[in-house]
């Protein structure tokens, strides 16, 4: 196999970057960075493949946190929940997993696996179910490909607790987002754990994941970690490493910010101040829609990633985003969804969601216009 290896700079530049791709979830950088340390001390390398380098019949699992972000930032570095459900999900499928699938691109969730992947000596698969962050097992694309059956959740127990594990015949994503949340509001979860499950194999993945998407990531870091070096734009840079698809649908000082934490979630509204008009962004542990005061329709909506960048560079995750940081200074970025994210059922499911918070109407999808970025409304310029 062609692997790659990513030493500390690359494991650094994955974490910028899919702080930013996450769209304001997948975790704290807080929570992710102690695990990067981690990954050091063992001293054991994290081997990056591509689909293309790995056998079709090779089985993988993914592993992943999942529960409210804001609780990974008071709670035990997640150093070895992740590695037990994914072991305990080999067993409970049946199948000898030789590699590791992220679930989705974000801080924390994008380091998870690769801790895994170190901790086992297995490879690290360059693709996630989103390229994003998501709220809700239901959107991911790896649904294209089977259910999340079985599924294993576990806990990372802090001094004086016990290990807690639970392995769940979760026949649809519904059952599994339900079985799941609900268990991480127990006490002995404390709203997090680590989960793993789609056992599936490397031929599976055609067109039920988003390819590239740890590579992307480290792109997007990197060219955040070069501007910051020398000084210069980094919106541009960010766009650059996107190959030009990102706009920005809002700058200004955050006014505002109101936060809820239960059911496994983070739920947040976060105002800002962009011009003459002011700006709000409803999340449920990710962003999921922006509204301006002096429009009839939203600037954007999930499954477009927003995502949060400070005016130096700096990406923000909604767990990092409190009233400490009234004041900031931040861009909010809007990020074009993978087309999988727009298929049947995951459309249908994304507009739930956003009724969910309050949104019923037909939700803005970003589109390129040749020149410039415009919604289907028109609304972004």
């Amino acid at each position: 196999m062609n692997d790659k290896t990513l030493d500390s700079i690359a494991l650094h530049d994955l974490l910028t970057g899919a702080a930013l791709l996450g769209g304001g979830g997948g975790g704290p950088r807080a929570g992710a960075k102690p695990l990067i340390d981690y990954i050091e001390q063992l001293g054991r390398p994290v081997r990056l493949n591509a689909l293309s380098e790995l056998p079709a019949t090779l089985w993988a699992g993914v592993v992943a946190g999942i529960g409210a972000p804001a609780a990974a930032t008071h709670g035990p570095a997640f150093t070895t929940a992740p590695r037990q459900a994914f072991t305990r999900l080999a067993a409970a499928s049946g199948r000898q997993l030789l590699a590791v699938l992220p679930g989705e691109t974000g801080a924390m969730n994008s380091i998870i696996p690769a801790l895994v992947a170190a901790q086992l000596g297995l490879p690290l698969v360059d693709a996630d179910s989103a390229g994003r962050a998501l709220p809700t097992l239901g959107l991911a694309a790896y649904n294209f490909a089977a259910p999340p059956n079985p599924l294993v959740l576990a806990n990372e127990p802090a001094e004086g607790t016990n290990a807690v594990e639970a392995v769940l015949d979760t026949p649809t994503p519904a059952d599994a987002d339900a079985l799941v949340r609900g268990l991480v509001e127990t006490t002995a979860f404390g709203e997090e754990g680590a989960f793993s499950t789609w056992a599936l194999q490397i031929g599976q993945l055609a067109g039920a994941c988003v390819a590239g998407s740890v590579s992307r990531a480290i792109r997007v870091g990197a060219a955040l970690r070069r501007a910051k070096a020398i000084g210069s734009d980094p919106i541009a840079a960010v766009r650059d490493a996107l190959g030009g698809r990102l706009v920005v649908l809002a700058s200004g000082p955050i006014t505002a910010v109101a936060t809820r934490e239960g059911g496994g979630f983070d739920m947040s509204r976060v105002i800002l101040h962009d011009d003459t008009a002011d700006v709000a962004v409803i999340a449920q542990n990710e962003n999921l829609l922006a509204w301006r005061t002096d429009k009839d329709a939203p600037l954007a909506a999930a499954p477009d990633t927003l995502a949060w960048l400070t005016a130096d560079g700096e990406p923000l995750s909604n767990a990092e985003i409190t009233a400490q940081t009234v004041g900031t200074r931040v861009h909010l970025l809007g990020i074009p969804a993978d087309p999988l994210l727009r298929r049947e059922p995951l459309a249908g499911r994304f507009t739930q969601l956003l009724a969910q918070v309050g949104f019923f109407g037909n939700a803005p999808v970003l589109l390129w216009g040749g020149d410039r970025f415009v919604t289907t409304q028109d609304s972004v310029r």
